[in-house]
């Protein structure tokens, strides 16, 4: 191909060597080429793999307890593998936050959340009927219902959606991330998923909670009833 693209009829002496490092040469460069267009492929095949892989971990964890506290840490943890996010805050209706922070920027975002705050969130679930994705929280209205005595929570992005079973809201899973346009209408849509998971592990514990408290009830009935019964004779004197 070189001689040939250089006019020359015969390679002549070490034409061969050259011919064979041309064609190693474009060889190479495709191949380069090739490397490239599938580069997005890869990234993307690890971020499902990276999904599957927190998927089978919620999985075992939603089977491996029924503490409400357990369950509930695992879901922020878990939240942050899965979306990728710096924070994931998982907020109950009786008040008490669960965080897991996988940035060192977030330490003290617990301190620039007020219950405003939350309240606001949850009026934007309630107006939209479902979770919500702001990848421009700067300029949102939750951003002016944060803590005042703070300077920012950093917040760029945000992902709320709400853990419901059966119209009973039990809470609400958050994801934070500071750059801004983070997360895609994909990663919304398995979050979304994720957090009916979620709602279905806290009912089941508080299901198993509520026959815990049942069969300890049985159990003092039944000691009560062995007392009562150890007050009393065995036999009554039969008079004449």
């Amino acid at each position: 191909v070189y001689y040939w693209l250089t006019g020359n009829g015969s390679p002549g002496a070490g034409g061969v060597e050259t011919a064979a490092v041309m064609v190693s040469a474009v060889y190479i460069l495709f191949a380069f080429i090739t490397m490239l267009l599938h580069l997005p492929t890869a990234r993307i095949m690890e971020k499902r793999s990276r999904e599957l892989a927190t998927l089978q971990d919620l999985s075992q964890a939603l089977h491996s307890s029924f503490q409400l506290d357990q369950l509930c840490e695992a879901a922020v943890r878990l939240g942050v593998k899965l979306t990728d996010a710096d924070v994931c805050l998982f907020h109950l209706v009786s008040g008490e936050d669960h965080i897991h922070t996988g940035s060192g920027s977030f330490k003290r975002i617990r301190d620039s959340l007020s219950s405003d705050w939350y309240q606001g969130v949850s009026r934007r679930i309630d107006a939209g009927g479902g979770g919500f994705m702001m990848n421009n929280y700067r300029r949102s209205t939750l951003r002016r219902l944060e803590s005042s005595s703070q300077s920012g929570s950093r917040i760029a992005s945000l992902l709320a959606a709400p853990v419901e079973v059966r119209g009973e809201r039990l809470g609400i899973l958050i994801a934070v991330s500071s750059r801004q346009f983070f997360f895609l209408d994909y990663t919304r849509g398995l979050f979304e998923s994720f957090t009916r998971q979620i709602a279905q592990a806290v009912q089941s514990a508080r299901l198993f909670g509520e026959k815990l408290q049942l069969r300890s009830l049985e159990r003092e009935l039944e000691l009560a009833r062995d007392m009562q019964r150890s007050l009393l004779p065995g036999s009554l004197e039969q008079p004449r």
